[in-house]
């Protein structure tokens, strides 16, 4: 889809794109995570309108109704990720070259997925730890429990 977008774009596309990629770089280097989510989507959003594919643009919109909000900023990384893999992207559909947005897109999404998976390792390692941590606590003696001796 990204290489179509590529493909269709026009000046007043671009200008869009720059203009929603800029407010992004400002939202994190802000911190304002809700801004930035926000653009994150209208960016992407952008690029499968230009990409004219009414029903990826539709079961697209239709899924990330339902991400919770401020999902993507939780993810360590995914910020500065946003800004520099857009970066890339916006380069390809600068220049319309097909290939190079695909490629970009492509690296893109596997960086995210990977930004993904860590966080999910991380929050089932500390879920672990924690659990283990309270069978611990559940099963040490109470103080009351030890006798003293002597």
């Amino acid at each position: 889809m990204a290489a179509r977008a590529a493909a269709n774009a026009t000046d007043e596309d671009i200008a869009e794109l720059e203009a929603l990629h800029h407010e992004l770089i400002a939202a994190a280097s802000r911190n304002n995570h809700d801004v930035l989510e926000e653009k994150n989507h209208a960016f992407h959003r952008e690029i499968n309108l230009m990409a004219e594919s009414r029903k990826i643009t539709w079961a697209l919109e239709l899924v990330t109704r339902y991400v919770p909000r401020r999902f993507y900023s939780a993810i360590e990384g995914w910020p500065s990720a946003t800004v520099d893999d857009h970066t890339e992207l916006l380069e390809g559909i600068r220049t319309k070259d097909a290939e190079a947005t695909r490629a970009a897109m492509c690296k893109h999404i596997i960086h995210a997925g990977e930004l993904l998976a860590d966080h999910f390792d991380r929050r089932v390692a500390a879920a672990t730890e924690e659990s283990a941590g309270s069978r611990v606590q559940e099963g040490a003696p109470k103080a009351s429990d030890v006798s003293r001796s002597g």
